[in-house]
């Protein structure tokens, strides 16, 4: 009475479209698509528009060259949200090897850190070579793609083919592998530029699609640190254009954005949500403010306002607690599109949460 792999698999392909999508989305939930969409045909076509709803794109000339590849073939139809991971920039005289181990690291530097096994990974020594190899080459590639304005011109060129991108993050995350990441420091020129210029090759190529017609719904941003010119600078008047559809703003470890927001007129917005950050109360005042009629929920997801408290022997500092955000926030003034203030998620509640007539 058993059934062969083949005879399921043609049993299978008789089912309901309907039905179909609920085997693939309870799949999602707790396994891979991938072995799902190889039973049949009918179980692939259900499948892919989910193992390709997210495309990960990385500051690399790899990740430049998949965003091409990816945006010309049939999966950009099914694309709706794109991550960009950029990382910072290496100091490009990393590659000359005198400045190398002169000023940045020198020799008898790598002597005492080897002594102190800063250097050891997985039982096994990383040479004074190997380290600077890694950081030469990381930095070669990254200049090849800033010389070149290789990601503005991915970014302007593929992301109108997208037609069904709804949703962008911008990560500016740290992506030097684990060995060497402890040390990036020193290798690293400005952050302050290279954030904006990454930021700004993003919002080229959203001023791109939405000429083709794609309106972006959802901005996340990630470790966004830089301050941005406020007024009259490029990336500005970017933002005026690109952002123009946006209604879910979402700034995760970005405290230097707030000031930006507050300063740019962003029309659709309803939705702002600010994690993992220092509560910046006069600068969130300036973007409700802002956005005060079109902005409907707020919500602070583990944010810090700086706490003292006073005792004989002195004052003491922390974090906070919700409450002391809560009284932090208590006298701000919100828009009248204002319907809801959340604090901290406890499941499907809330820590906090406040609501506007």
């Amino acid at each position: 009475m058993g059934i062969t792999m083949k005879g399921a698999s043609l049993s299978l392909e008789h089912l309901p479209t309907e039905l179909l999508e609920i085997i693939a989305i309870h799949v999602l939930q707790c396994s891979s698509l991938e072995s799902l969409s190889c039973v049949n045909r009918a179980f692939r076509f259900i499948c892919l528009p989910h193992m390709f709803e997210k495309l990960t794109v990385r500051f690399s000339l790899i990740g430049m060259e998949k965003l091409q590849q990816v945006s010309l073939s049939y999966i950009s139809n099914y694309v709706k949200t794109i991550c960009y991971k950029a990382s910072e920039i290496i100091d490009p005289l990393v590659q000359c090897p005198h400045y190398f181990s002169t000023c940045l690291y020198t020799p008898l530097e790598y002597v005492r850190d080897e002594r102190e096994f800063c250097w050891a990974y997985h039982g096994r020594q990383i040479t004074y070579k190997r380290i600077y190899s890694y950081f030469k080459d990381l930095s070669e590639e990254q200049q090849a793609i800033i010389q070149a304005d290789h990601d503005f011109m991915s970014f302007s060129s593929c992301l109108p083919r997208f037609l069904r991108l709804r949703s962008l993050e911008i990560c500016l995350t740290n992506n030097i592998e684990k060995p060497f990441r402890w040390f990036t420091g020193r290798m690293l020129v400005d952050w302050k530029n290279s954030f904006s210029d990454h930021l700004e090759a993003v919002l080229q190529g959203l001023c791109a699609a939405r000429e083709n017609g794609i309106t972006i719904h959802t901005l996340q941003v990630t470790g966004f640190y830089s301050r941005l010119p406020l007024v009259g600078s490029r990336v500005s008047s970017l933002a005026v254009c690109a952002l123009h559809s946006v209604e879910e703003l979402y700034l995760v470890d970005s405290p230097g954005l707030l000031d930006f927001i507050a300063a740019t007129r962003l029309p659709s917005v309803r939705v702002l949500e600010l994690e993992n950050c220092w509560l910046q109360v006069p600068e969130l005042q300036k973007v409700l403010l802002t956005h005060g009629r079109t902005l409907e929920i707020l919500h602070l997801e583990n944010v810090w306002l700086p706490s003292e408290r006073f005792y004989d022997w002195g004052v003491s500092l922390s974090l906070g607690t919700t409450s002391t955000v809560v009284d932090g926030i208590s006298n701000i003034r919100t828009g009248e599109a204002m319907r809801e203030l959340t604090i901290n998620r406890r499941g499907n509640k809330y820590e906090y949460r406040r609501t506007f007539s």
